[in-house]
């Protein structure tokens, strides 16, 4: 009996590990906008940055009260590092998968997510172990 009660304590603490571990593995941050002045007018910009490694990944949110245009780029250092990112809608559902940039209409109100995260590699080509980056949002008004 005590042989179990150990080995079923000791399988809840890796289990415990194990799930703590894969929670580090990812980050969020929320992207404010602020009012600016862009090439044709005035228009709601937002950055921020981060880094991240392995198969880690960042989760940016920003809101939107209407659809609009939007412009999201995204600025790795080193500059050929393999990030992409997706974009996920207010309903979870990814709308745009494995882009660079991004211009294009973002129709739903509500809250967008950009996962930035890094490309699997290839036979040929090695991952980075870190990867610095800046996600830009810009979206005329």
């Amino acid at each position: 009996m005590k042989k179990f009660l150990y080995a079923s304590s000791f399988l809840a603490i890796l289990f415990l590990i194990f799930s703590v571990s894969e929670i580090s593995a990812q980050k969020k941050q929320r992207i404010l906008l602020k009012w600016d002045r862009g090439e044709a007018g005035r228009a709601l910009a937002g950055k921020s940055k981060s880094s991240l490694k392995g198969d880690e990944y960042v989760d940016f949110t920003f809101r939107i009260n209407e659809g609009r245009g939007v412009d999201i780029g995204l600025y790795p250092s080193p500059e050929d590092a393999p990030l992409t990112f997706d974009i996920i809608d207010p309903k979870g559902k990814v709308l745009f998968k494995n882009i660079g940039d991004f211009l294009d209409d973002l129709n739903e109100p509500g809250t967008y997510t950009i996962r930035v995260y890094m490309v699997k590699e290839s036979a040929d080509v090695k991952r980075p172990a870190k990867a610095s980056f800046e996600v830009t949002v810009f979206m005329y008004v």
